[in-house]
């Protein structure tokens, strides 16, 4: 675990900083989900519960015991970290449900004829991977891999003293959920599976994502009220959130060269995957870019204001720090000598 201690590079200021504005998001969120709840009628179902409520009681005992008992810099902000990213996954998944009972018409209609205006047919795509078995497979591998590349890029930035960019991910993983989630509340689609009505026998080699048109249709009819929290179920459709988590996981391990290619790869075919197994349009994904691409941009300039703000407090406090010191300087044998011998000519 020494790993992830603190590197000569890492300033602590801005790390609390860092800390406690991914704590406000997250707080904001959760107050949004409790808002959102109440309005629209929601309540959770809590007699299955997703894995998240083994790892937070671990996370918050592994940094309470480093931050007090066994102080460790590099482990606190680490598990913080975890602790972090799984709370904004999970919030944003509960804040999907809520923004699902909007009823506004579903527009797949207008993203099926943006996709045909730009030249994208989805038909000639399904059948040629229907067609090649193994490169199906490895689609369905690509796409399930979004459930566990947060954990690679906090594994790879924590060993490589990265502590910031995992803030820096944190926020962007918080905005791309939030901008995703509000898109959909004002332009939700079912998707092409269900809208052209496919048939999944005719492409048996293709695993096809089905399971979120259920709760979907029940969230907008009403039938679904209590959101089973050990279910939860991706149901956006446009912009694709697929392909804005790619675009994170890619920014954000970018620095660390060793892993930097496999981690293109494999969301290059995390993001080919997603009209096949996620039932996107082309221009789903072209949404989910942009997304990820604006969040990105918003983490950039929240670290650069984290490290102004720090670097004006350091200099605030440097004044006040060099009078206290120079107050409490006691002054020398020979100093007490040299003003008594001037007092006394």
């Amino acid at each position: 675990m020494h790993a992830v201690q603190q590197s000569s590079c890492v300033d602590p200021d801005v790390l609390r900083v860092g800390s406690r504005l991914v704590w406000t998001i997250i707080a904001a969120m959760a107050g949004a989900v409790v808002a959102a709840y109440w309005a629209v009628g929601l309540t959770v179902d809590c007699s299955s519960l997703p894995a998240l409520a083994l790892v937070l009681p671990i996370c918050a005992a592994v940094s309470l015991f480093y931050r007090f008992i066994r102080p460790d810099f590099g482990i606190v902000h680490s598990t913080e970290s975890i602790a972090q990213i799984l709370l904004i996954g999970f919030l944003g998944a509960l804040l999907s449900y809520a923004a699902a009972t909007s009823r506004l018409p579903y527009h797949d209609a207008e993203l099926i004829a943006a996709d045909r205006w730009l030249g994208l047919d989805l038909a000639a795509y399904i059948q040629y991977v229907g067609a090649r078995p193994r490169l199906a497979l490895l689609g369905v591998i690509a796409y399930l891999s979004m459930m566990w590349q947060p954990a690679i890029v906090f594994v790879v930035l924590a060993l490589s003293h990265r502590l910031e960019r995992l803030h820096d991910f944190a926020i962007a993983l918080a905005v791309s959920l939030i901008v995703t989630i509000v898109i959909f509340a004002l332009y939700p689609a079912l998707g092409w599976y269900g809208h052209l009505g496919l048939d999944q026998g005719a492409y048996p080699s293709l695993q096809l994502f089905w399971n979120f048109a259920e709760h979907l249709d029940r969230l907008r009819s009403g039938a679904l009220r209590a959101v089973p929290l050990g279910d939860l179920r991706g149901i956006i459709s446009f912009p694709s959130y697929h392909t804005a988590a790619a675009v994170l996981a890619i920014w954000s391990i970018w620095p660390v060269r060793y892993i930097r290619w496999p981690m293109l790869v494999l969301n290059g075919l995390m993001v080919a995957s997603a009209p096949i197994e996620g039932a996107h349009y082309f221009v789903d994904v072209i949404g989910g870019a942009a997304v990820g691409a604006c969040a990105i941009a918003v983490a950039t300039r929240a670290r650069q204001a984290i490290r102004r703000y720090c670097a004006e407090s350091a200099r605030r406090r440097l004044p006040a720090a060099s009078a206290i010191a120079l107050s409490d300087a006691k002054p020398s044998w020979r100093e007490l000598h040299a003003a008594g011998s001037i007092s006394a000519t």
